[in-house]
């Protein structure tokens, strides 16, 4: 929600801007909620947000700078802001629709002391400012500019001096409470049942009554899953292959999903890309294609035994680029990362022809004509310059 002072005239259109997958999170949370005041750059009017839980400022000129509606401002800089703490495309996005969900007027001064006494700092911090929007949003730095000024006025303000990561508090926090869960598909498998048994359960915090209890049911439930999962991959992998694959699945549903809450892999589709950003290697590139290659098969058989919709994976895959994004990211230099890339891909084409035909049938048959005399075209190209050699 956005509590909008009665001063500012933002002059925006009453319908809410909407991306992403609708939200299955319906409670209040002052995560969500976000003071709108107004502020002063030089001779610029700024709007300010302030996020009610942790504080968190965005910046973004008024309505006469960019002739834009506000809010398509502020969710473009906060979805940068949350990009660069390693929160997944698909759950800021959700997480922007929420805030915006619904706007309310409040006076100009609230009885939120903490929202007062930051909102009077950042405002003072700000009119110091020298930075030259004008000329910035030329040069098209603007929105990296105001995602450092929101940077800025944390780290300077004494009121604040103990969230000078505000941001990286936020990013967590939205980590924690934004979950896309599966959708519930006909024809569900006996194991997405016994899943979706403890859905209500998927709020309770370990020192809950009842939280130790779902998360050793789950385990149990969990055992079913690697045991059909380590049976299906041993037709294809190698003995060390297949046990480093299953390892890093385990870790995945039996500690890192049930850290917080008791979550299954039905619960929350985007945490593989908080998992990913964690936990997977950035200075051995081989154990990171490892990584991406685990998660990659863990999506194909979860599909296999009818425990998402395709929509559901969806979901699921667009989160898993987002962590592995870290793997080229990793690299020293742009030819690093070209050949770090370029080596992802081949691991993957040779795993998909020698392996999992099956997979790659399915793929291709997704591919429109022009795509698929694209492809055969490339092949051949390809195939010529091998002749050629």
């Amino acid at each position: 929600m956005l509590k909008i002072a009665q001063q500012l005239q933002l002059r925006w259109p009453h319908k809410t801007i909407q991306h992403g997958q609708a939200d299955r999170n319906g409670s209040n949370h002052p995560l969500l909620n976000w003071y709108v005041k107004s502020a002063q750059l030089k001779d610029m009017e700024m709007v300010l947000f302030i996020n009610e839980a942790t504080l968190t400022p965005i910046v973004v000129p008024g309505i006469d700078f960019l002739r834009v509606d506000v809010r398509l401002v502020f969710q473009e800089v906060l979805l940068q802001m949350l990009a660069l703490r390693m929160v997944s495309h698909q759950k800021a996005r959700t997480y922007i629709d929420r805030c915006l969900a619904t706007d309310q007027f409040e006076p100009n001064l609230t009885t939120n002391f903490m929202v007062e006494k930051a909102s009077q700092e950042y405002r003072q911090t700000l009119s110091k400012q020298e930075i030259d929007l004008v000329h910035d949003q030329e040069e098209g730095r603007l929105m990296q500019d105001l995602v450092n000024l929101g940077h800025q006025l944390t780290a300077s303000s004494s009121y604040m001096a103990a969230k000078s990561a505000a941001d990286q508090v936020l990013a967590q926090q939205v980590n924690d409470l934004i979950t896309i869960a599966a959708e519930s598909g006909k024809n569900a498998s006996k194991l997405r049942l016994s899943y979706n048994q403890w859905a209500n359960q998927r709020s309770l915090m370990p020192k809950d009554k009842g939280f130790d209890q779902a998360c050793q049911q789950i385990r149990e439930l969990n055992v079913h899953f690697l045991s059909g999962f380590h049976e299906w991959l041993s037709q294809s992998l190698d003995k060390q292959a297949l046990d480093d694959i299953v390892k890093i699945i385990a870790d995945f549903q039996n500690h890192f999903l049930l850290k917080k809450h008791p979550l299954t892999i039905c619960d929350d589709l985007t945490a593989v890309s908080s998992y990913l950003m964690a936990k997977m290697p950035q200075n051995d590139q081989q154990a990171a294609i490892t990584y991406l290659r685990a998660f990659d098969l863990m999506g194909q058989y979860v599909m296999g035994i009818k425990l998402w919709t395709d929509n559901d994976f969806k979901v699921y895959h667009d989160a898993l680029i987002d962590g592995g994004q870290g793997l080229v990211e990793s690299a020293d230099s742009p030819q690093d990362k070209q050949a770090a890339y370029l080596k992802m891909v081949y691991e993957m084409l040779v795993e998909l022809t020698d392996r999992q035909t099956n997979v790659l049938k399915q793929a291709l048959s997704q591919l429109s004509n022009q795509q698929r005399t694209k492809l055969q075209r490339l092949l051949q190209e390809v195939s010529d310059t091998e002749k050629e050699k």
